[in-house]
């Protein structure tokens, strides 16, 4: 038997403390927001941090049939000596590296799925495995630290569940707390003083959790404050405020549907929505009758994706029957993109 391992010097030799610290940053939004300022580059989104992540590898051109081909190092594989190396394929590989830099810097691929279709051993998963590997390095070097949040709450209050700590379940930018006005100067500053390569943007809101817990958060009880803190709503007449602030959001949604019955629209292309209806009678069933809303989009054609039923717009709204228990496929053509 070999000797007893001293797992004190086992790890003082094997692992530094320092190099946890750093990987195990926290601090306060003013230490984050300090830290933004010195490198606004650590808000940038999943596509800009994959495109920086592959080019970090570096890149090399040759000549093949009198055209020139990049070759990224990134799949050579270095951080696994070449195991998952992907050869043969190099003209695929710009492509797919194209359709990243495209969506870093926001000219539409964002937007859309990208697919990888190929017969079996043509390096699909070789290439997922690359970008998972890479991905986990990339964010624990300086250059591709990423941040999120977590709530603390020393009375472990009931907004938090009764408990002093709450992580973020989408580990979100810790700048989407701001709000989006605010949030738009910010980021517009970033992008005057930083002097960047691209362009920084930071959509959407958080999530259905932390929103809750941000709202929770600016009252004291009894009555509801602005997010600038000026004005003061009474509990039982806070309904009208949120009851406004949704509907003057759903005006600035393409779609809305109204009726008894349950919809999801989604973008399919550029001129293409893909509106689902169902029937929202899930215990008695019935013949409903949808009304879909058009706002701030011109409509070329409404088709139903199963019968080919057309359906004739009027006064920006028309309406869908949705039989007994069942569903509709509806394709909607816009005459403009979206």
């Amino acid at each position: 038997m070999g000797s007893s391992i001293d797992i004190n010097k086992f790890i003082e030799e094997n692992y530094s403390k320092e190099d946890f610290s750093h990987l195990n940053w926290s601090g306060s939004m003013q230490d984050y927001l300090d830290l933004v300022t010195k490198n606004p580059m650590v808000v940038r989104n999943s596509f800009q941090r994959v495109h920086d992540m592959i080019m970090s590898y570096g890149t090399s051109t040759y000549t093949e049939y009198k055209k020139e081909i990049t070759r990224y190092h990134f799949f050579d594989d270095p951080l696994n000596d070449g195991k998952d190396a992907i050869f043969g394929i190099d003209v695929h590989l710009m492509k797919f590296v194209n359709f990243f830099k495209s969506a870093a810097q926001g000219y539409g691929t964002e937007k859309r799925v990208l697919l990888l279709h190929g017969p079996v051993g043509s390096a699909k998963s070789s290439i997922s495995r690359l970008l998972k590997k890479g991905l986990e390095h990339y964010s624990k070097t300086d250059d591709g630290a990423i941040y999120t949040y977590e709530w603390h709450d020393q009375e472990a209050s009931d907004i938090l569940g009764g408990s002093k700590l709450f992580e973020s379940p989408m580990h979100e930018e810790p700048l989407k707390l701001i709000p989006l006005e605010a949030r738009q100067k910010l980021v517009a500053k970033l992008n005057e003083e930083g002097d960047l390569p691209l362009k920084l943007k930071i959509k959407g809101d958080v999530n259905p959790a932390c929103r809750y817990i941000l709202k929770e958060y600016i009252t004291d009880g009894h009555n509801y404050y602005s997010a600038d803190g000026k004005q003061t709503f009474k509990a039982d007449e806070y309904y009208k405020v949120v009851e406004k602030s949704i509907k003057e959001g759903s005006t600035k949604l393409p779609i809305t549907v109204s009726g008894d019955v349950a919809w999801v629209v989604a973008q399919t292309s550029p001129k293409h929505l893909r509106l689902t209806i169902l029937d929202n009678g899930y215990i008695n069933p019935e013949k409903s009758t949808a009304i879909v809303n058009f706002n701030n989009i011109k409509i070329k054609k409404i088709t139903d994706i199963l019968n080919n039923e057309e359906f004739k717009e009027q006064s920006s709204s028309v309406k869908i029957n949705i039989p007994l228990g069942a569903f509709r496929f509806i394709d909607i053509e816009l005459m403009e993109e979206l």
